[in-house]
């Protein structure tokens, strides 16, 4: 069976990319909003979560301090996607608990490389 991927963004763009980047590795679930992220999450646990930050209603960061203080999902990893770049929001990202931060638009050569490294692939 394949690992899944919760892919949590607003811009179907993003997730359509990263849909064709991963789909044939990967089961890939999406959701548009935090909100829609946390609801999932209560009924599954995917072995990786790919976040955007910068989301109407809850954003990234908030969906992240949920997801670790939740006993159930606390060890998924998480990788921040978002257009917020630099070393600022990388080191707020890494104290979140995320695994790494990739600023959009990414390489997608990389990013595929990135998930296999975090999935053990």
């Amino acid at each position: 069976m394949k690992k899944s991927v919760l892919v949590v963004d607003d811009e179907p763009m993003i997730r359509d990319l990263i849909r064709e980047a991963l789909g044939d590795r990967y089961r890939i679930v999406e959701a548009s909003s935090g909100e829609e992220a946390l609801r999932l999450l209560e009924s599954s646990r995917p072995d990786l979560m790919i976040l955007d930050i910068m989301m109407p209603g809850i954003d990234g960061y908030t969906v992240v301090a949920k997801v670790r203080g939740d006993p159930r999902t606390k060890d998924v990893p998480i990788l921040i996607l978002s257009a917020r770049t630099g070393e600022i929001y990388e080191k707020i990202s890494e104290r979140f608990g995320a695994v790494d931060h990739i600023g959009k638009p990414m390489d997608v050569k990389s990013f595929v490389e990135k998930i296999d490294s975090i999935m053990g692939e």
